[in-house]
């Protein structure tokens, strides 16, 4: 969905100077894996590769528009449904980097796609009060393995590895 209909859709979403993120940049992150020095990747991609040969795929669907942060300084966000596959991949990626013994962030997962990030809502309950839900859901059919770096000063993600689903439920869920 193009980023401006997804503005759109949220009858009452009035930023204020945001940093807009690129379409290109749009992920939805299943675990925060934080710094990683470049000998510590081939391992990472491995068992990224067997949690995913473990998963099915699975459709997200969206809730509406949300916000992380203050009011003053927010992300603003499209809020995903809860969905049973993403929670069990979430769940199996965890233990798996904790078996392996490799840090991760321990915050509860809260499927999203940043919009704007330093976006300065009028107030938290006016800005997402009217917002209208948002008809639209993404397919997830693998985990991608991203390095966050910044080129030519602007935000980046190098592609390290991608890993198919490899199970099928018998449709998406």
């Amino acid at each position: 969905m193009p980023v401006w209909r997804l503005r759109r859709s949220a009858k009452g979403w009035h930023c204020h100077r945001p940093r807009i993120v690129p379409p290109a940049l749009f992920h939805v992150t299943v675990v925060y894996l934080g710094e990683r020095t470049e000998g510590m990747l081939p391992g990472l991609a491995t068992l990224v590769t067997r949690c995913a040969a473990s998963a099915v795929p699975f459709t997200l669907a969206a809730a509406g528009i949300g916000f992380f942060g203050t009011p003053g300084n927010a992300i603003v966000h499209v809020a995903f449904k809860p969905c049973a596959p993403l929670a069990a991949l979430n769940d199996g990626l965890r233990a798996a980097l904790a078996e392996a013994g490799d840090a991760f962030d321990p915050k509860a997962l809260v499927p999203h796609v940043t919009l704007a990030r330093k976006a300065a809502l009028p107030s938290a309950s006016y800005a997402l009060a009217d917002a209208q839900p948002l008809a639209f859901s993404l397919a997830a059919e693998g985990l991608t393995l991203f390095h966050s770096t910044h080129e030519g000063g602007a935000p980046a993600y190098v592609l390290l590895i991608t890993a198919p689903f490899q199970h099928s439920a018998g449709g998406r869920s």
